[in-house]
């Protein structure tokens, strides 16, 4: 939230730690917010897709948010979101996500519900969360665009 300019929920020394981490460049920690969410995989039919990415409870980010910060990449078959720990059995069940599938096209960041970082009817994050889910990704173009953006941050 600080590097995208907004202010976050936390304490002043926490503040203060974040600012001092951040004054180095998100590039520089994006490494070390591995921790921030618990990364789930999800086979959902293709045809669930868009309803998934436009519900209450989950947040669009990496692939699925890229166009909306000026990263030229199409998610095509697949969703990335972040989703509450409380959410998540039912968005599995609303959504019938398997989590057994050999193929996943779904990335759910699961985040623990006492630290849930966005506010109510927030479809996307900012670019400095989407960037650092993009560079985090499997897949090297993205990998690519997430780092692109880092650096112009």
């Amino acid at each position: 939230m600080l590097a995208d300019g907004e202010s976050p929920d936390l304490s002043p020394v926490q503040r203060s730690r974040a600012r001092k981490r951040l004054a180095h460049g998100l590039d520089r920690v994006a490494g070390r917010l591995g921790a921030r969410a618990k990364q789930r995989r999800f086979y959902a039919h293709p045809g669930v897709l868009d309803r998934l990415a436009s519900a209450s409870q989950v947040v669009r980010s990496g692939i699925s948010a890229a166009g909306e910060h000026g990263v030229d990449l199409v998610a095509a078959a697949g969703f990335e979101g972040y989703v509450r720990a409380g959410d998540l059995d039912g968005i599995v069940s609303r959504f019938g996500l398997d989590d057994e599938a050999a193929r996943p096209n779904v990335l759910l960041r699961v985040v623990d519900d006492g630290v849930w970082p966005f506010q109510a009817g927030q479809c996307s994050p900012g670019s400095a969360v989407v960037a650092v889910d993009l560079a985090e990704s499997d897949e090297p173009r993205s990998r690519r665009a997430g780092v692109e953006l880092l650096e112009g941050m």
